[in-house]
Order: structure tokens, then sequence, then C-alpha cells
């Protein structure tokens, strides 16, 4: 299938569901044609068009959608949805994602889809509006996996198989320790623990951390990934107290989604196109 056949069959998929409310229609065309293909040939269809596409996807395939689309163009696709809907669609999305998002919406209307939120996702979401998307801050995770010093290799391992399952992810990193108020104190890979005595201290292994501020831009961070060889850096406010972990996939994500931003944008699939439909304006409506 030729890129021009895919945008015609997703055109006409996407029409068929709306003329027939049909839902299932419509993710099929979501998930089964080339993605890219997806956004032009969303780019192609009426305002009113658009808004029913996105009543009929669940949060799942609207999230996919939205994925292909940088989030300053993608955020605005939130327009389409009451707040409920929007909170339960961002859910579908990292922590620092939904962030990304709400930065780009007016104050009202993020306010709108913040109340509808989780009180702990929200205040998650508070924290990282502080920082810029593409700074150490904005991108960071927010529970990175601390211990108090002075803990034994023993009990760390103990705590480490309960919290397993919800952040195996960071398992091939690092833990950090840090002090009773939450100063970073050091750093110790998890492959080291597997190989200490149970009784060891964890002070005893620490390595002095290499840490950055939550402003540090992403080019910035790439470099000193590269240089380094580490997958993870620790995020330190001005007092040395641990505020999060910046992951080199987090970055990586970023850098290649400005570049496809840019190559987007190049190529004419965003920007006056999608600028000129009046979202903020229909937000303001279906958000009220």
């Amino acid at each position: 299938m030729t890129p021009i056949q895919g945008r015609r069959l997703a055109q006409l998929l996407m029409r068929r569901a709306i003329l027939r409310h049909r839902p299932a229609t419509a993710r099929r065309a979501v998930r089964r044609l080339p993605i890219m293909e997806v956004v032009r040939a969303l780019m192609r269809l009426s305002i009113r068009e658009r808004e029913q596409l996105f009543q009929l996807l669940g949060p799942e395939d609207a999230a996919r959608l939205i994925r292909a689309i940088p989030h300053a163009e993608s955020a605005e696709l939130f327009g389409y949805l009451t707040p409920e809907e929007a909170a339960e669609l961002l859910g579908a999305f990292k922590t620092r994602q939904q962030a990304e998002f709400m930065r780009e919406l007016d104050g009202p209307t993020a306010k709108r889809i913040m109340a509808k939120m989780a009180t702990q996702q929200a205040e998650r979401l508070h924290l990282l509006d502080r920082y810029r998307g593409n700074s150490a801050g904005g991108l960071m995770d927010l529970e990175p996996i601390a211990f108090l010093k002075g803990q034994r290799v023993g009990d760390i391992l103990k705590e480490l198989v309960a919290i397993k399952e919800q952040r195996a992810a960071q398992f091939k990193f690092y833990l950090y320790v840090v002090d009773k108020v939450g100063r970073l104190l050091g750093v110790v890979s998890i492959l080291r623990l597997l190989g200490e005595s149970v009784e060891t201290l964890v002070d005893d292994l620490l390595v002095a951390p290499t840490s950055v501020g939550p402003e540090l831009e992403a080019r910035k961070l790439a470099v000193m990934f590269h240089e380094t060889g580490y997958f993870s850096l620790p995020v330190v406010d001005a007092q040395g107290v641990l505020i999060g972990a910046v992951y080199q996939e987090a970055v990586s994500e970023q850098m290649i989604e400005t570049a496809e931003s840019d190559a987007l944008k190049t190529q004419g699939i965003i920007g006056e196109e999608l600028r000129a439909m009046p979202l903020m304006v229909r937000s303001r409506r279906r958000l009220a």
C-alpha cells in the first residue's frame, strides 16, 4: 500500500465510522494503518468530523493517535473532550507527558482537567509544571528508588522485591541513598547489592553521585549520558535534596520528538493547517 492509498483508506474508514457511529471502525483505522498516514488523514477531516472521531475512540486509541503528533499541536486535540474524558485520556500517558500536554493548554482549561484527576496525580503534575518540558525537571521521574543511609542490604532487597512489579523498568538502573532530610549521599547499582552480604550496610557501597539540577536542558543531558554511559542521573535541588531521576530513555524520546516535530513542520503536515483550527474557543465551550 502506498502512502497515498493508506491516507485515503484512513479517511474512508474515519468517515464511515463517523457516519455510522461505529467505534470499532474508528479503532481499526488507528490500529491497522500507518500512524502517520492516519495523522495526515485526520488533518483533512472537517473540525466537526475530528471532534466526532475523538468521541468514538477510546482512551488507548486516542492516545496512540495523539502520540504521533508533537505536543504543541496534539495538546489542542484535548479540546474535543469534556474535562472527565480528558483526565481519563491523560491517564494513558506518563506523568511527564501529561505535564507537557497541560503546559500547552490555556490556564482555565488545564485547571478544569486537573480538577477531575486523582489528587496524587494532580500534585505530581503541579510539581513538574515548575520546570520547562525539555529540562531535567520536566523530564524526571518523581519517584526514584531511594533508601535511607544506615540500612542493611538484606532489608533493602526485601523492599525491592515488594516494589519490583510496579517499578520493573527501573531495575536495570540504580538506587539512591539519602539522609533523613532527603539530601543525596550516594548511588549504588542494584546489581552490586545482589553480590553483597545481607548484613552489609549500604553506606559502605556508595559511589559519589553525578547529579544534575532540574533546569539542565535535554541537549546537555544527552551529552552527559553519552560521556558517562549512565542509564539515569539523579536530579537534586539547590540544597542537594533528591527530587527525582532523569532517564536516558526519556531524554532520547525528547530529542527524537523535537526532531520529528521539526520534520513534520518542514513537510507541512502540521503548522498552519492545525493551528487554523479554533480549538481553544471550542475547548472553553466543551470544558466549561
